[in-house]
């Protein structure tokens, strides 16, 4: 080991408790009154996109209280994907 510890065995005092199955998470933790959100996720890598939320605008309720509400809204939102070459290099984009 060098004097600075680089590259020595660090024991982190949560370890055994996650690998024993005992580990704590946050969605393990149930405040009153939480509320829940679902993000739409792109399927592209790359694109130009339209959203439209005017159907879940319309849905009852502002603030989902169960994750399946959450999910249920997101799924209202439509989302006009046009897929669009992504660039592997920074300086590619710069050649405008």
């Amino acid at each position: 080991m060098s004097e600075t510890g680089i590259g020595a065995a660090v024991r982190r005092e949560d370890d055994s408790r996650f690998l024993a199955g005992n580990g704590r998470y946050p969605d393990d933790v149930k405040l009153p009154d939480r509320c829940y959100a679902y993000f739409v996720r792109s399927p592209c890598a790359h694109a130009t996109f339209t959203i439209s939320t005017t159907r879940a605008a319309k849905a009852p309720g502002v603030i989902a209280e169960s994750l399946a509400q959450a999910k249920g809204a997101a799924e209202l939102i439509e989302v006009d994907y046009q897929a669009t070459p992504a660039e592997a290099l920074p300086t590619a984009d710069l050649k405008g």
